[in-house]
């Protein structure tokens, strides 16, 4: 009986080891795995809230935008999944609660209020990216290495362009 009582507390700790260990691979930012898995997610989000930005928004611009966001995200996520494939890595296929949370929030919003969110939502998202990139460029493993350096400058120009397109948003007048 004791014995049964030991061997049933090894098995608890050995499952929360181990659903340690892969909440913090998918939530580390150190490595190219945490990378990867990071990456998944936010490709994820700027996919879901761009498919949703092209139903709710109130200017042309910004659905270009959300548009643009799509097909770059697109490329890059086909990229992202086939490398993490090649390593062994298996991606998020849903959003986390953080990105969730976002994503419900958005849904509820529509014209000007969905494009000042959207768009506020893009500008940090893409901060992320260009950062994420920019330290994976410097990655050991020359696949990952050239995929970060070769995908930053599509980074790049569609934060510059978030950060146009906000900047147009605080520049006007209401809510």
């Amino acid at each position: 009986m004791r014995q049964n009582a030991v061997r049933g507390v090894c098995v608890v700790v050995v499952m929360f080891a181990l659903s340690s260990m892969v909440a913090a691979q998918r939530h580390s930012g150190d490595g190219d795995r945490g990378f990867l898995m990071q990456s998944a997610e936010r490709r994820m989000v700027e996919l879901q809230l761009g498919t949703l930005a092209e139903q709710a928004v109130a200017r042309s611009e910004v659905k270009d935008f959300a548009r643009r966001m799509e097909g770059d995200q697109t490329t890059v996520d086909e990229q992202l999944k086939a490398i993490a494939t090649a390593r062994g890595v298996t991606l998020p296929v849903v959003l986390d609660a953080k990105d969730q949370a976002l994503k419900d929030r958005l849904t509820a919003l529509s014209g000007a209020a969905f494009d000042r969110s959207y768009i506020g939502a893009m500008v940090t998202c893409l901060q992320r990216d260009v950062a994420a990139f920019k330290g994976r460029s410097a990655s050991h493993d020359g696949e990952i290495r050239d995929f970060a350096s070769n995908t930053l400058s599509t980074l790049r120009g569609d934060l510059k362009t978030a950060w146009r397109i906000r900047s147009k948003f605080q520049s006007m007048k209401g809510p």
